[in-house]
């Protein structure tokens, strides 16, 4: 996909789109229950100590 195609194209809402370093187009859809619910765990994980490893992907 050129970039004229992608600066002109309409991705769907509610969706986050990523564009590899091979011109594969990745699409994850995101709501915002997700994100509360990841950040309510992030906040959690604060009681672990400033050091822990927490990740998030999802």
């Amino acid at each position: 996909m050129s970039v004229d195609a992608v600066m002109r194209t309409e991705f769907p809402t509610g969706y986050v789109v990523f564009f590899g370093a091979d011109g594969k187009v990745i699409m994850t859809p995101k709501s915002e229950e997700h994100s509360s619910t990841i950040r309510s765990m992030q906040i959690d994980s604060l009681a672990l100590g400033r050091h822990a490893k927490v990740i998030s992907d999802v």
